[in-house]
């Protein structure tokens, strides 16, 4: 199947989102871009095998084609595996929270691991036909003095954030031979790609400031207590180390952020899910349509994690006397367990999920599921409309 040249990327991206979410079947999906480009697939058989060959080099790898519609295929088997774990899951009794959690946590690196399988076989991210091969250092001051942020957006990958003594940025994987125009990856990488001003350095990698068919991953080290904001599209945010995570948003990446501090921050993700591990968290609010949310070890004053039908876990964390988490799901489950220390107000509401508490502290007699655990005038409060309620 071919794609037409006056077929917008719009059009395009649209119709892999909803194959990627699994909205629609891959058949489905061939009908709705044989319907956008009719005149084309009219004439399909008239074209020559070589002219085919050429005018597919000249776009990204076709999801359709070859190992396009095996990569659709693996994802869904590792969405519909997660669902069943899930749904077997909730009929298992007793329902320690011990159990549940390693299950989960295998649910959860089996979507992801064979999801990064899927993706190297039909994200249109696939590497160029003519790729060349980049592997340079970007040329940046070798000082963050003056500069307390860092804003890091790339489309064509992944984005990386560690410590380091010094700022620098490594930039792997290749460009289209046809986009560089005999131009050297360091030329094309030279202009449009660093700006610096108002105490914040910026690396910018979008395909709209320089339209390129490439695979591009972003790896920075900065020294430690800076102020970090991240954009990708469809890879994954990383952050590891002593930073203050300020925003951070990813279409179907996920982002994982280990040993970090929030404070007024804020993370996007519409299916990708989102960790935080050992982090200070002072103020943070967390927002996904399908991903999960998973916020562990980590010290929390104020929390909200919102998800569609992604479920949400709180494991592990110690609040404070002043501590509040709210947690939003429509179909997702909900998981609080093992919270550590006094807390102000703790409310978790899902219409259709359910909401397990595995709770380190008693309940008082007579007062339903009020915690002793609380701080003075504390408040706790599990909503749901359709799903069960469970206290473990």
């Amino acid at each position: 199947m071919e794609v037409s040249a006056f077929m917008t990327a719009d059009s395009k991206m649209l119709i892999l989102k909803l194959l990627d979410e699994g909205k629609i079947t891959v058949e489905e999906s061939e009908r709705l871009l044989k319907a956008l480009n009719p005149e084309n697939d009219n004439k399909k058989q008239s074209v020559p095998e070589k002219e085919k060959a050429s005018s597919t080099s000249e776009v990204f790898f076709n999801p359709f084609i070859q190992a396009g519609k095996i990569g659709f295929d693996i994802k869904r088997f590792a969405q519909n595996l997660q669902r069943t774990m899930y749904e077997t899951m909730k009929q298992v009794e007793p329902k320690t929270a011990e159990f549940k959690n390693k299950v989960k946590e295998f649910a959860n690196w089996m979507e992801e691991s064979v999801n990064a399988v899927a993706d190297e076989l039909n994200s249109p991210r696939g590497v160029p036909i003519d790729g060349a091969k980049v592997e340079l250092l970007l040329p940046l001051p070798k000082t963050m003095e003056g500069y307390s942020n860092l804003f890091a957006e790339n489309t064509f990958g992944s984005i990386k954030i560690s410590e380091g003594e010094s700022l620098k940025a490594f930039v792997t994987g290749h460009i289209s031979k046809a986009d560089l125009q005999d131009r050297s990856p360091a030329d094309w990488l030279s202009e449009g790609v660093i700006y610096k001003e108002n105490g914040k350095i910026s690396i910018v990698l979008n395909n709209s400031n320089k339209p390129a068919k490439a695979v591009l991953d972003l790896d920075i080290t900065l020294p430690k207590e800076k102020t970090l904001e991240c954009r990708t599209v469809r890879s994954q945010i990383i952050v590891s180390g002593n930073f203050n995570v300020k925003f951070m948003e990813t279409v179907s990446g996920n982002i994982r952020i280990n040993r970090s501090q929030t404070n007024d921050a804020r993370l996007v993700s519409v299916s990708g899910s989102t960790q935080l591990d050992a982090c200070d968290i002072a103020s943070l609010s967390v927002h996904s349509t399908s991903g999960d949310i998973i916020i562990r070890n980590s010290d929390v004053k104020s929390a909200t994690a919102e998800s569609v039908s992604g479920n949400i876990l709180f494991n592990d964390v110690k609040v404070s006397i002043d501590s509040n988490i709210k947690t939003v799901s429509t179909s997702g489950d909900t998981y609080i367990e093992n919270i550590e220390g006094p807390w102000k107000s703790l409310h978790a509401q899902s219409e259709n999920g359910e909401i397990n508490v595995n709770w380190q502290g008693k309940r008082t007699q007579g007062q339903g599921v009020n915690m002793l655990s609380g701080g003075e005038g504390a408040n706790f409060t599990a909503k749901s409309v359709t799903g069960a309620i469970n206290f473990l």
